[in-house]
């Protein structure tokens, strides 16, 4: 087993140091707050009959020529400190997306809204914040 690259090794040591520069402000920065109040969010984009990039492709499939699939919606994931898990956000151009046709969204824990460009905005967030926190 070779050793890590020097530019790896480099870019931990900064990446380390940085996050304890974090640890050590983040009392200070969160001192007044309520365990409710602090979130960890991550949004990502989920892609429907996205063809697989070069990498998955065998050489023997053929998929020249094609067209990818612009289908896709944001998915929006968080939790908050106390453990709690909200319910996902699902932003997409149509109210409900087809890919939910059977999915009765008030059996589920999914809020589904509909944007035009299925971007997540601060306004956006802090609705979302306030529907899934409400008991």
């Amino acid at each position: 087993m070779r050793p890590p690259r020097k530019s790896c090794v480099v870019h931990l040591m900064k990446f380390q140091l940085n996050l304890w520069k974090f640890l050590k402000k983040f009392p200070y920065l969160a001192r007044g707050l309520k365990d409710d109040h602090v979130f960890n969010a991550d949004e990502c984009r989920l892609f429907l009959k996205a063809i697989p990039g070069r990498r998955f492709v065998m050489k023997s499939d053929k998929c020249k020529n094609r067209k990818l699939s612009k289908e896709r919606f944001t998915v929006l994931l968080c939790a908050i400190s106390t453990g709690k898990k909200l319910k996902l956000l699902v932003i997409d151009k149509s109210v409900m997306p087809s890919a939910f046709k059977k999915l009765k969204p008030e059996d589920h824990p999914i809020i589904c809204i509909s944007k035009k460009f299925a971007w997540m905005t601060g306004a956006l967030f802090e609705d979302w914040v306030g529907i899934s926190t409400d008991k």
